[in-house]
C-alpha cells in the first residue's frame, strides 16, 4: 500500500495526509481488504504486515491504530502524523513499528508543519508511538557506518522497554529526502537525495521479526 505525494503538492501545502489516503483509509481500515486476501490467498493470520510511502504511510498509520490485531507490525516512508491522527490513535495492542524519515522531506517535514494543515514534527510523531506502545520516552541512539558517498548519513534510534513485545524504531536520514531509501526512482524535481544506506532489507527484517503468537 504506497502513495507519493508531487513536488506540486509540497509547493502549495496542500495536505499531504488528505484525499487519498483519507479515502484509502476508509475502504481498508475496517479489515476487508485483509478478509479478501484471506479469501483468495494462502495467508498465514499471523504474519500479516503493512508499509506504505508518503500517502501510503499515513494508510499505514491508520491501519496500525485500526487493526493492531491483525497486523503483526508496520513499517512507514516519508511521513509523521498529523495532530488529528495522532489524538484518535487508539490501538488495540502494542504493534511493532518501525519509521524511515528523511531530515529534508519537503512533504512531511522533519519540524513539522503548521498551516494550512498541521503535521506533528519527526521528535513528535515518534513520541506519540512510544507512548502509545508503552516504550522509554528516551531513545537509544546508534549513528550507522557511511558506507555509501551520496550525501545521507543514517542514525538508527531505539525506543526501550516496549510493551507486549513492540518496538518503535526510527532510521533518520540526515540530508535524504521525500524517497524511499534504495530505490531507483525517479521522483518529481525537488524531492530530494534518495539515500543508499539502508533499503529494502531493514525494513524486511524489521518485519519479520514480528508474528502475533509472540
Amino acid at each position: 500500500m504506497a502513495g507519493r505525494c508531487s513536488r506540486s503538492s509540497t509547493r502549495t501545502r496542500s495536505s499531504p495526509t488528505g484525499s487519498t489516503a483519507e479515502v484509502a483509509a476508509e475502504s481498508f481500515s475496517d479489515g476487508t481488504l485483509i478478509a479478501h486476501l484471506k479469501d483468495g490467498l494462502a495467508v498465514d493470520d499471523r504474519r500479516i504486515y503493512a508499509a506504505g510511502f508518503s500517502r501510503g504511510a499515513v494508510l499505514t498509520f491508520a491501519l496500525a491504530c485500526q487493526l493492531a490485531s491483525d497486523l503483526a507490525a508496520v513499517a512507514t516512508v516519508g511521513a509523521t502524523l498529523s495532530p488529528g491522527a495522532a489524538a484518535a490513535c487508539n490501538p488495540s495492542r502494542p504493534i511493532p513499528i518501525l519509521l524511515v524519515q528523511g531530515t529534508e522531506d519537503l512533504a512531511f517535514p522533519w519540524r513539522g508543519y503548521n498551516g494550512s494543515y498541521q503535521l506533528l514534527s519527526m521528535r513528535l510523531t515518534m513520541e506519540v508511538w512510544a507512548e502509545l506502545n508503552g516504550c522509554s520516552a528516551e531513545p537509544d541512539v546508534e549513528w550507522l557506518p557511511d558506507n555509501e558517498d551520496d550525501g545521507t548519513e543514517v542514525w538508527l534510534e531505539d525506543y526501550p522497554g516496549c510493551a507486549g513485545g513492540a518496538e518503535v524504531k526510527l532510521y533518520a536520514i540526515a540530508h535524504g529526502g521525500h524517497t524511499w531509501p534504495s530505490s531507483p526512482g525517479p521522483y518529481p524535481d525537488g524531492a530530494g537525495a534518495i539515500s543508499q544506506e539502508i533499503g529494502n532489507a531493514e525494513i524486511i527484517e524489521f518485519l519479520a521479526r514480528h508474528s502475533l503468537d509472540e
